[in-house]
């Protein structure tokens, strides 16, 4: 379990939601079966107390399923994370701030869902070590473990929906253009943060 993180984890989290690509969730079951034949797909389940993942999951292109369940959080927000070479968990949960960003590499994360409903994400993931960790604003935050390993027939790149520009000081564009079938127009919606 992990005790109360400094501003470095919840500041990782915050990234998830703007900065890295898509996450799906994982469960122990076989962690191969095919997404419409396209990606592998995994499942991570999440409760108040868990996080369960494969020990496996392949390399490339992967669709995640996270599948939570209802009880005394009201939401989960979990990213996934890949350790640098030589780097534990245990290194990461107990170390200070400031090595903090320098031993991992933010993968993707879902932003927070409800408790009780699940979600599909598609991560870029490369062979090594990870970890996953859930809602790192609370106390005793689940993590879980995992490998990800060599696959023989990566998974497809996903098409893309928009575009999200990073830009000076981390000012984030996200532009994302849609028709409107019933209307047959095209819209624009932009969103700027900065940090």
């Amino acid at each position: 379990m992990f005790k109360k993180r400094s501003r470095a984890l919840v500041a990782l989290a915050g990234l998830a939601l703007v900065g890295a690509p898509t996450l799906a969730g994982c469960s122990d079951e076989d962690s191969t079966a095919a997404a419409s034949g396209d990606r592998p797909v995994v499942t991570f389940t999440a409760t108040d107390t868990e996080l369960t993942v494969p020990a496996e999951v392949p390399s490339g292109f992967v669709d995640i399923n996270l599948e939570t369940e209802p009880g005394g959080v009201d939401v989960h927000h979990i990213f996934v994370a890949r350790l640098h070479d030589g780097v534990t968990v245990d290194d990461i949960l107990n170390g200070d701030d400031e090595a903090f960003f320098t031993k991992l590499t933010l993968k993707g994360g879902n932003g927070s869902i409800a408790a009780g409903e699940d979600v599909t994400m598609t991560l870029d993931l490369e062979p090594g070590n990870y970890f996953a960790l859930d809602n790192p604003q609370n106390e005793n935050s689940p993590t879980a473990a995992f490998t990800v390993v060599d696959s023989e027939s990566p998974g497809q790149r996903p098409e893309a929906e928009g575009v999200i520009t990073m830009g000076p000081g981390m000012v984030i564009n996200v532009r994302r253009t849609s028709t409107a079938p019933e209307r047959g127009s095209s819209s624009t919606r932009t969103l700027s943060t900065t940090t």
